[in-house]
């Protein structure tokens, strides 16, 4: 028919994207190198989308004249500081001109397995990876990464992996850190295939939809029902209604044919979101046009896209006609713009239609975990308040509390590591509120992560704290603590605060802090010398030994007023240090010397300990007050001049057993009760001096069985009974073991 047909779809696509005026370059348009400083050298990577030529240089010197014209990316060798200047030069002849200043530090990994090692071997041997969607990209996890020009590495590791349908090929850089350097190279992401289809032979030609011109010579055609012309004149249609054009011979003869072509009404370019956020643009009419086909000739009557982007944010897509045009990122990129596609319908270009996409893989930052504590150890409650990026909803749980009676004293940090995290709720922004248990430390884990408005996931941020509102050291002997830390010669001393890490160095320091709280459990670790004149405990408290001893001297005691004292494990001794005649003590010093424990309205409990008091003149270890006393497993021993006693008691509750008493002075008292109750059971007491008594009961009610009991005297003649009481007091005995002493 010597038709002059439309030029083949293949020929349109490539003439469409390149006369297209997608964007002019910009300094973004420098992929590769990025200002920083580097492990690894660098590749030099440009956008060329936009038709500029482009020159560069590593001298002060113009890249026009004495640099290299810029045909592909190309590894750009040298250490040290490198200044790289970009020129481009416009379509129009217009000049840009551009400066990226970087440093080359090469380094080896440190502290990597074989996986990560292998991974920077092969990003330093080429610093453009070649990746084919559909195919896996596996940073190992025990790196740090990030996409992109300008974010940090900050998420471990992962297997990154594109739809093997992607169109979207592009230039991107990626970051990854051992924690101490960084390495920079390029991912160059191509598509798995590509497909172009020729277009049909019709003798006209559409302009931006709306204009059609008819090209063919010898021939005469018609649109819908108007006349029929061989006019070359421009026409104007209406798209929002389907056309049919037809062309015939202008030779008429009969039976000569009648070819027709069915313009279609302009279609919307549409996007979707599938569940693995790929992004993929259609044309909904195509649905409907292949539902209603009645035969294969119909179905082949189809609008097929001819994908460019306007600013396509470094990248470019692959040529050819498709149905749809999947496009996707990384998980930890975002890529957005304006898509443009040449629409084509039965291989007749139409025009374009663009849309504007956002694929957001881009986790939100990290959120910010604040508390009211600056260490990962407080003595008081902490109120942890989490933050995050704008538009974010926050997660966060809180593990359930790691206790201990100790306050983690040389926990391994294993353990802490091994604590799991608590169910993740939606934070509301109230503070949570993290404590110790009742005389116990805690251990806490907060972890927290962010979810964007795209559904991205931040990583997980984590707080970790020991709250030990009860537990403190006294050690004066410091380098047995393990963290305890190295101050330098001439640094300043840090005030003890009574943790692990820097413990109290004195009884009174510690008795200060036990003071100021309601409980306090308190860990002696090596021996302790109690500071002279009285000691005075009037809060409850624990004190924790390893045998430690705890020396109180000749001229201090220790008082527990209206509180509750425990001690488990301890020592505790009183020597005379200086022997005096008794003609050269005042009764003040004698106040003193002949002091120990002072119960007064106190309950004291005692377990495993060994009580030890030697007295110039007289001596009484324990002496209470309307208070409660219990021994247990324990050893007290008094030695005095004259009068020497164990216990001493008014209107008190004493409870002894499996207790070990020694007493010995000129008279000489494992006992005295007055008033109150008393118990003692399975025991060893024992008196040496010229006047002994096991026990004597004033008005109390007492319970004596199991023991044994021994007095050595000096003259015979003076032993007494082991147990004497008065007519007010009620004694049960039984089963006890006596000798030395009067029936």
């Amino acid at each position: 028919m010597g038709n002059r047909v439309q030029l083949s779809a293949t020929v349109l696509i490539l003439s469409l994207v390149c006369s297209m005026k997608l964007h002019s370059f910009t300094q973004n348009d420098i992929l590769s190198p990025a200002e920083g400083t580097w492990a690894n050298q660098q590749p030099l990577v440009l956008n060329t989308s936009d038709g500029s030529d482009l020159y560069y240089s590593f001298t002060s010197d113009d890249p026009l004249s004495s640099g290299f014209m810029y045909d592909g990316p190309v590894v750009i060798d040298g250490t040290g500081a490198i200044v790289l200047h970009v020129t481009s030069v416009a379509k129009d002849g217009s000049r840009s001109d551009y400066v990226v200043s970087y440093v080359i530090s090469p380094a080896s990994p440190n502290g990597l397995g074989s996986d990560g090692n292998q991974f920077i071997q092969n990003i330093v041997a080429s610093p453009i990876q070649k990746y084919v969607s559909g195919t896996k990209i596996n940073i190992p996890s025990e790196l740090l990464y990030s996409l992109g020009s300008d974010t940090f590495p900050s998420v471990h590791g992962a297997s990154l992996t594109l739809s093997a349908k992607n169109k979207l090929e592009r230039y991107l850089p990626c970051s990854v850190s051992d924690g101490g350097h960084i390495w920079r190279f390029v991912i160059h992401t191509v598509a798995a295939d590509s497909e172009l289809i020729s277009g049909s032979p019709v003798p006209f030609t559409i302009d931006d939809w709306t204009t059609f011109s008819f090209t063919g010579d010898k021939l005469i055609y018609q649109i819908d029902d108007a006349y029929w012309s061989a006019s070359k004149n421009t026409v104007e249609l209406d798209r929002s209604v389907a056309h049919t054009v037809r062309w015939q011979s202008v030779s008429y003869e009969f039976g000569n044919p009648v070819e027709e072509f069915v313009l279609p009404a302009k279609p919307a370019l549409l996007s979707r979101k599938d569940d693995n956020g790929v992004v993929t643009f259609y044309i909904a009419e195509n649905e409907v046009q292949q539902k209603n086909a009645k035969n294969a000739k119909e179905k082949k009557n189809k609008f097929l896209l001819a994908p460019a982007l306007e600013r396509p944010d470094s990248g470019t897509l692959a040529s050819g006609l498709y149905e749809e045009i999947p496009v996707d990122t990384f998980a930890g990129d975002a890529v957005g713009g304006k898509m443009v596609a040449g629409v084509f319908y039965n291989g007749v270009y139409q025009g374009s239609l663009s849309t504007t996409y956002s694929l957001d893989r881009q986790p939100p930052a990290l959120p910010v975990i604040t508390s009211s504590s600056a260490g990962s150890y407080t003595r008081s409650k902490v109120t942890v308040t989490i933050t995050a990026e704008d538009k974010s909803t926050l997660f966060y749980a809180v593990s359930a509390p790691l206790e201990s009676d100790v306050g983690f004293e040389g926990t391994d940090k294993s353990v802490f590591d091994a604590v799991q995290p608590g169910a993740f709720a939606p934070y509301t922004g109230m503070p949570v509120l993290l404590k110790s248990s009742q005389d116990k430390a805690d251990f806490y884990k907060v972890n927290a992560y962010a979810v964007d408005e795209a559904g991205n996931k931040s990583g997980v941020a984590e707080y970790r704290i020991v709250v030990d509102e009860y537990n403190y050291y006294l050690s004066t002997n410091t380098d047995t603590l393990s963290n305890k830390t190295v101050v330098a010669p001439g640094t300043p001393a840090v005030e003890p605060d009574g943790s692990y890490g820097n413990p109290f160095t004195t009884f009174a320091q510690a008795v200060k802090a036990i003071n100021a709280m309601e409980f306090t459990q308190l860990h002696i670790l090596g021996d302790i010398v109690v500071e002279s004149g009285e000691t005075r405990i009037t809060s409850s408290c624990h004190l924790v030994g390893k045998n430690s001893t705890i020396t109180i001297p000749q001229d201090g005691y220790i008082t527990i007023s209206n509180a509750t004292l425990n001690a488990d494990d301890c020592i505790f001794e009183k020597q005379v240090s200086n022997k005096l005649s008794r003609s050269y003590v005042t009764d003040e010093q004698n106040a003193l010397f002949q002091k120990m424990f002072i119960c007064d309205h106190a309950k004291i409990g005692f377990t495993n300990c060994e009580i030890i008091g030697v007295f110039s003149f007289d001596g009484i270890l324990f002496n209470g007050t309307r208070s409660e006393l219990h021994f247990a497993n324990c050893g007290l021993t008094v030695q005095g001049d004259s009068y020497a006693c164990a216990l001493s008691t008014t209107a008190s509750s004493v409870t002894a057993e499996k207790v070990r008493v020694t007493s010995s002075a000129a008279t000489c008292v494992c006992f005295s009760i007055q008033g109150g109750q008393f118990v003692l059971s399975a025991s060893k007491c024992h008196t040496i001096g010229h006047i002994g008594r096991i026990a004597e009961f004033t008005g109390a009610k007492a319970t004596v069985t199991a023991n044994t009991f021994a007095g050595e005297s000096d003259d015979s003649l003076q032993a007494g009974t082991a147990l004497w009481k008065d007519v007010d007091t009620v004694l049960d005995q039984s089963e006890n073991e006596t000798s030395g002493f009067s029936l």
